[in-house]
């Protein structure tokens, strides 16, 4: 008796009418997508393994089903062992074809033989663009497409080509089923199971009652049978959950060993294989971004919206710092502090790099990279910040430690100052920082639509910013903490103290004066070796920010007057405080006496630095 069957692209098998027509294809019965350019010829391939193929061996092709989004003209249809190959086994005209599915019936039919692959591909023009039909999906044997127009290959993302071929033949198999692709599965930070999901197909001719499948995580194996109920051409979905073994990628098999309780006689189609992950969260990396950006720059606003966003979000795990480039607040070239080698890697603003080795815009789905980046490295850092008795220097205290035992391991520290809550107008400090906005009013478009700032003027001032860096200590390149040797969990500790400045210096000369109040310190874990960050802590400074606590009280704000004394009694300082304490510079190591007023009250401080 002859049978029919249908071998297509994903080999996903569809329930048709008559028992007797087996449809084996990665497509599903619509056209759900289109692609390619107007008025160019393109050749869509599918290749059908032969191990796919084995059940069919000495069957013919017949018939094929091609699903296009529009209708094409000059049509061939092509047979060959690959489709890279310039000599084909078959050629046939077809001319043209209508939007849709499209049967067509073979002039000379051709036979399945042993251990060969079959290609199978069409040429066609389309007038108009997304003519190539294809459906959702994913496998590289159903992606591949020549541009004949250019002479190029190129592939299809995320989909398959819609093309079935119909085989006919005698004693086609029973009990004879096929296992889908299964996607690698990443485990969430704390999670220590996975559920893998995939898709059973019925390739015989008799129904499916019960199959059993075997899987292994890691080497350890485990079975489960699967009672269902699966007519031919039908199709059965089946989940598995496995509990994590070990940290890391493990990789994961899936083998159907029994089908209705029997054999099945054709495994080469049996097997799917994929990888789980497990994320040991004590190494899971905070990634740091370094933006360039600029009161000069009109897109500069949509960058630093999204850094906000995305520390609002991510909190400790996404650590931005905002380097001022080309304007007021970019520290002098002439400071060692300086970031003149991060300017370096860019030519424009805004820029940023992310971990020091993904060079993009921070506009560029900044999400995906950050969710690519946030994974378990080689080395943990966390840091604390402490302030001196006067808060003009801060010690940064790093710990650290790597994954495994390293013989040559060469690793710097450097220390991002950051400034919160920077105005871009205060008015007390006679400071103005007028920002250029191409979001205004949504004079650029859809691209203008950005929260906070389409209402606000082309130039404005009416805006604060976050993260505004200060300085990178001791250098961008930062300070060596290791050279040689390091065992695997062995904790190394660091310290590092730096004078704090007063103001931000640009061409010499004060442009603003930093609020110790409201900073805080971002360090990195430079590998020397790739120039990458391996993992970022941001701390907040601990002590006092004003020389003494408790004078944090009315005479300590903005406004009072001030004088400076030494225990003999000689004035060595007197002005205004504008903000708190911290205004007040002592000239040198020694016991001092501040006399405040403000109004009629006087109140007179002893500090030591």
């Amino acid at each position: 008796m002859i049978r029919s069957i249908i071998v297509a692209s994903l080999l996903a098998l569809v329930t048709t009418a008559s028992a007797q027509d087996l449809k084996l294809r990665y497509c599903g019965d619509q056209v759900e997508k289109g692609y390619g350019k107007a008025n160019t010829y393109y050749t869509a391939y599918t290749t059908f393994r032969a191990d796919m193929l084995r059940p069919y061996v000495g069957a013919r092709i017949t018939k094929l089903r091609i699903g296009v989004k529009h209708d094409a003209t000059g049509v061939y249809v092509y047979f060959k062992d690959d489709a890279r190959n310039t000599a084909n086994n078959y050629k046939e005209k077809i001319t043209t074809l209508s939007a849709g599915w499209n049967e067509l019936t073979l002039a000379t039919p051709q036979e399945i033989v042993a251990d060969k692959d079959i290609a199978i591909g069409y040429r066609a023009s389309f007038t108009e663009a997304d003519g190539l039909g294809y459906a959702l999906g994913s496998s590289s044997d159903g992606s591949s497409v020549y541009v004949n127009s250019s002479s190029s290959w190129e592939s299809l993302t995320g989909g398959v080509f819609c093309i079935e071929a119909v085989v006919q033949g005698d004693n086609l198999p029973q009990n004879e089923v096929r296992i889908s692709a299964v996607d690698d599965r990443t485990a969430p930070y704390g999670t220590d199971s996975l559920t893998f999901s995939g898709v059973v197909y019925n390739g015989g001719v008799n129904v499916v009652s019960s199959y059993e499948l075997t899987y292994t995580l890691d080497g350890q194996l485990a079975t489960k049978t699967f009672t269902t109920d699966m007519p031919v051409n039908g199709q059965s979905p089946f989940s598995i959950t496995l509990h994590r073994t070990a940290y890391g990628t493990l990789p994961v098999t899936f083998t159907i060993t029994k089908v209705n309780g029997v054999d099945d006689p054709y495994m080469a189609n049996n097997t799917t294989t994929a990888r789980a992950t497990f994320q040991d969260p004590e190494f899971r990396r905070r990634v740091l971004v370094e933006e360039a950006t600029g009161l000069w720059c009109g897109w500069c606003p949509g960058a630093a919206y999204v850094l906000e966003e995305m520390k609002k979000e991510y909190g400790e795990w996404f650590n931005p710092v905002a380097v001022h480039w080309g304007d007021i607040l970019e520290p002098d070239t002439s400071l060692p502090y300086a970031y003149a080698d991060l300017y370096s890697h860019f030519t424009g603003a805004p820029s940023c790099m992310v971990d020091r080795k993904i060079n993009t815009t921070p506009t560029n789905d900044m999400w995906t990279i950050f969710r690519n980046e946030s994974v378990p490295v080689g080395a943990v850092l966390t840091t604390t910040c402490q302030w001196n008795a006067d808060s003009t220097q801060l010690t940064v205290n790093a710990d650290f430690y790597t994954a495994k035992d390293e013989a040559d391991a060469q690793y710097n520290l450097v220390f991002h100052l950051l400034e919160d809550e920077v105005k871009g107008q205060d008015d007390a400090l006679g400071e103005a920082f007028p920002q250029h906005n191409y979001y205004a009013r949504g004079q650029s478009g859809e691209a203008s639509n950005l929260p906070g700032w389409i209402d606000r003027a082309a130039v404005t001032t009416d805006y604060v910013m976050m993260n505004l860096a200060i300085g990178a200590f001791p250098s961008y390149a930062g300070t060596p903490v290791v050279r040689g040797t390091i065992a695997g969990r062995e904790h190394r500790q660091y310290s590092y103290t730096f004078d704090v400045p007063t103001h931000v210096v640009h061409a010499g000369k004060n442009t603003h004066l930093i609020n110790k109040r409201h900073l805080h310190v971002t360090s990195a874990l430079v590998d020397v070796k790739s120039g990458y960050v391996i993992n970022s802590f941001d701390a907040r400074p601990e002590g006092q920010t004003a020389g003494i606590q408790s004078a944090a009280d009315a005479f300590t704000v903005a406004g009072s007057r001030y004088q400076l004394y030494t225990v003999s009694g000689k004035l060595v300082g007197q002005g205004t405080l504008v903000r708190d304490l911290s205004d007040i510079r002592v000239p040198a190591h020694g016991t001092y006496l501040i006399k405040l007023q403000k109004g009629g009250a006087v109140r007179t401080l002893k500090i030591m630095k």
